[in-house]
């Protein structure tokens, strides 16, 4: 709410053309997805990236670790010093806190493991930025620091005898040949991808330019980003069943769900974005009694080929009519 408010009086300040036209904004605010390997906020994360500079971005958001299936919510701030045309590189810094994270060392048939329940990482990096239009990507990696100590168990890994337990100081009662960087307090290692899109103020310079505002009475179509949602809704519905995570598969179906209503609400069609979400919870109810049926065939050992392709028409059929037609608008 906050920063709407304040959204809200940066558009409408003093500055504004003779004319009485607003001012291109002076700021950025998009969301952004990131996948990345052990990154601050886990493998996969949705976040809020705000702009005020354009050498500065400040962003906070919240992931999901899919080897713990355990949250993670984080602040980062990132300089953007160097500019080469549509690229800018810089360094980046983090703080996140995840509810759960582990790392293992195998030995032979021994066992160690450290356990943070929770984890607080502090984590700098470089990164590399590349912005076309509305459209942004960014590739960075870097170290973090794990600031607390770890919980750890070190046993027998054999299966043919109980498993003999010993659990003391990561840091001194742990063999020599456990001691690892990630045991004594952390240095994970991390690269991601963002994908990112900027959210324009209403009455910015930017509608002007939309494609087909030179033909008045042609159909204007804004699905791009509706697109780019349900591509990362297969993209983390994927990484979700390779893991198992059922917070991965939560974070999908919000994408699916909420990605394209709030698109048609960016651009300022609330009902069409209503529109949206029902026809997507439509295809969602039809997908759920596909997987009942397919349940019932299995238990009862029949042919179920039936019921498994029934299962992703509802939502690849929302899909399609919410981003080639729904988001079809005068302009």
């Amino acid at each position: 709410m906050l920063w709407l408010i304040a959204a809200t009086l940066l558009t409408t300040a003093d500055g504004g053309s003779p004319t009485g036209a607003p001012a291109p904004p002076t700021y950025t605010l998009r969301p952004e997805l990131q996948i990345g390997f052990d990154a601050p906020l886990g493998l996969a994360s949705l976040s809020a990236v705000y702009g005020p500079r354009d050498w500065l971005s400040l962003g906070g958001g919240v992931g999901i670790d899919a080897d713990a299936d355990a949250l993670a919510y984080g602040l980062f701030a990132r300089a953007h010093v160097l500019r080469l045309g549509a690229f800018k590189f810089g360094a980046a810094v983090a703080l996140s806190r995840s509810d759960e994270r582990h790392h293992t060392v195998f030995y032979g048939y021994d066992v160690a493991n450290w356990a943070w329940a929770p984890a607080y990482r502090l984590d700098v990096g470089l990164g590399v930025e590349a912005k076309r239009g509305r459209w942004s990507a960014r590739l960075e990696g870097g170290a973090g620091y794990v600031l607390n100590d770890a919980v750890c168990t070190y046993g027998m890994n054999d299966q043919t005898n109980p498993p003999q337990e010993f659990q003391g100081d990561c840091r001194t009662d742990i063999p020599a040949a456990y001691q690892h960087s990630s045991g004594a307090g952390g240095m994970p290692r991390w690269f991601a991808l963002s994908i990112g899109m900027d959210l324009q103020p209403a009455g910015s310079t930017a509608a002007s330019a939309a494609p087909g505002a030179s033909d008045p009475g042609r159909p204007v179509w804004y699905g791009a980003p509706a697109i780019w949602a349900d591509l990362a809704f297969l993209a983390i519905g994927a990484l979700a069943l390779q893991y198992e995570s059922e917070g991965l598969m939560a974070l999908s179906a919000a994408t699916y769900a909420l990605g394209a209503p709030i698109n048609h609400v960016v651009h300022g069609h609330t009902k069409r974005g209503l529109a949206s979400f029902g026809l997507r919870a439509g295809g969602a109810l039809l997908a759920a009694v596909a997987a009942v049926g397919t349940v019932v065939c299995i238990d009862q050992s029949s042919n179920c080929g039936g019921w498994v392709v029934l299962l992703p028409i509802g939502p690849l059929a929302a899909i399609i009519i919410d981003d080639a037609y729904l988001s079809r608008a005068a302009p």
